[in-house]
C-alpha cells in the first residue's frame, strides 16, 4: 500500500506551524508537532519506524542544534531541515554541519517550505502501511485536551501510529 510522507516537526512558533502545516497539505505530507522538548522526544519515538523528515526550528526550540546532532547518530538516516529567523551567515553553516540537510531562512512561504521540504524529502509515495489523517495525536493532560477544543485552538490533524 501506498502512504503518504510523514514529517516531525519542532517548534513552538505558532506562525511557522501554520505555515507548515500550509506547506504539508499543499505537499500531500502528513505533519506531527512537537511543540516543546518533551513532546517532541515522545513524538519521535513514537513515529521514529515512519519518519521520513524532521524539520527542526533553531530559533525556538532551545534543544535545536542537539536535536540535529542527535539525528546523526541515529540506526537509520533521516533527513532533516533547519529553518531559523537568525542570520543565515552564521547558523546556516552550523546547522549543516551539525546535521541539518537543507537549510531554510524564516520568514519563509507555504510555497517557498514545500520546495525545501520537497528537496529533502521527495513527495514520491513510498510502499508502507497506511496511516490514518482523521486522529490527531494530543499528549497533554486530559485537563489541558479539553481546552484545546476551543474554536481558536492552533494545530492540523496527525496520523495514528500503525
Amino acid at each position: 500500500m501506498t502512504t503518504r510522507t510523514l514529517l516531525l516537526l519542532l517548534t513552538s512558533d505558532a506562525e511557522f506551524e501554520r505555515t507548515a502545516c500550509a506547506s504539508a497539505d499543499l505537499a500531500g505530507y502528513d505533519l506531527v508537532i512537537g511543540r516543546n522538548p518533551s513532546d517532541g522526544a515522545r513524538l519521535f519515538a513514537r513515529y521514529f519506524d515512519h519518519l521520513d523528515a524532521v524539520v527542526v526550528d533553531l530559533d525556538i526550540c532551545k534543544h535545536g542544534s542537539a536535536w540535529l546532532g542527535a539525528l546523526t547518530s541515529l540506526s537509520r538516516k533521516i533527513p532533516a531541515l533547519a529553518v531559523s529567523r537568525l542570520d543565515p551567515r552564521l547558523l546556516k553553516p552550523l546547522a549543516l554541519r551539525n546535521g541539518a540537510d537543507h537549510w531554510a531562512s524564516k520568514p519563509i512561504t507555504a510555497d517557498e517550505l514545500t520546495a525545501a521540504l520537497q528537496t529533502v524529502c521527495p513527495s514520491a509515495p513510498k510502499e508502507k502501511t497506511t496511516r490514518s489523517r482523521n486522529s490527531p495525536v494530543d499528549l497533554r493532560p486530559p485537563a489541558v485536551k479539553q481546552k484545546a477544543l476551543h474554536p481558536k485552538s492552533r494545530g492540523c490533524p496527525t496520523p495514528k501510529p500503525t
